[in-house]
């Protein structure tokens, strides 16, 4: 159901396809099940909160077809991250985390997403770090000269390096430091992102300071606000 487009609902026909479809990508788990798509679908409704019915939609045919979304968005966020990180998607065998990710950074709806996938991947996660960390160094590089404003710079970049860091994924020593004082530098845009958009947002600050690296968040505060002190 989370296909790339954000889509949170889908068709009992799709749905189906879909299950088809992975049960041809992942023989080796799937291929034992004698149960069919539908009655598939029916069980889970029926023995979980997993999946709910919204109503009747049209299909391609002219049909009408129930719909469905997962009951609650983390479920469908966390599932997404875990068949990312497990390479259970088509076409994802032997793909790394950052090949995943890459051509859905710029997407809202995958926000929640990637930090899952970067926590869930553990230490495989640390290339996903080092190329979030160069993404916004040189995002702030690219100062508008007329307005002092970083140009074409959502902060989803930073956010996504600030929610990596508070969900402890772990990484070598220096990246945590590193990731830290971009966090603290790009303080106004990630606020910014804390409030728009329609999916909910921690207090990245908060969570960090509370974190295995917190001690690393304290030093790195004490530092920045005597650097502009002396200044």
């Amino acid at each position: 159901m989370h296909d790339g487009t954000g889509q949170q609902k889908i068709i009992r026909d799709k749905l189906e396809r879909y299950i088809i479809e992975a049960r041809k990508e992942l023989p080796e788990i799937l291929d034992y099940t004698q149960v069919s798509p539908s009655k598939f679908i029916e069980q889970v409704e029926e023995r979980s909160s997993l999946l709910i019915q919204l109503g009747y939609e049209e299909n391609a045919l002219g049909q009408m077809t129930a719909s469905y979304e997962f009951s609650h968005l983390s479920f469908q966020e966390y599932l997404a991250a875990k068949a990312i990180v497990k390479q259970w998607l088509p076409n994802s065998r032997n793909m790394d985390l950052l090949k995943a990710l890459e051509p859905h950074m710029e997407e809202e709806h995958w926000r929640e997403v990637i930090p899952l996938a970067a926590f869930l991947s553990g230490r495989d996660a640390q290339p996903l770090i080092e190329y979030l960390i160069e993404r916004n160094e040189k995002c702030a590089s690219l100062v508008d000269s007329d307005t002092g404003k970083l140009k074409n710079d959502t902060g989803i970049i930073a956010l996504h390096l600030a929610n990596c860091i508070a969900n402890e994924v772990p990484v070598n020593q220096n990246l945590p430091q590193k990731s830290i004082l971009i966090v603290l530098r790009r303080k106004r845009i990630l606020e910014n992102q804390f409030k728009t958009g329609e999916y909910r947002i921690i207090n990245v600050f908060d969570t960090i300071a509370k974190s295995k690296y917190g001690n690393n968040y304290y030093d790195i505060v004490k530092s920045e606000l005597f650097t502009h002190f002396e200044e």
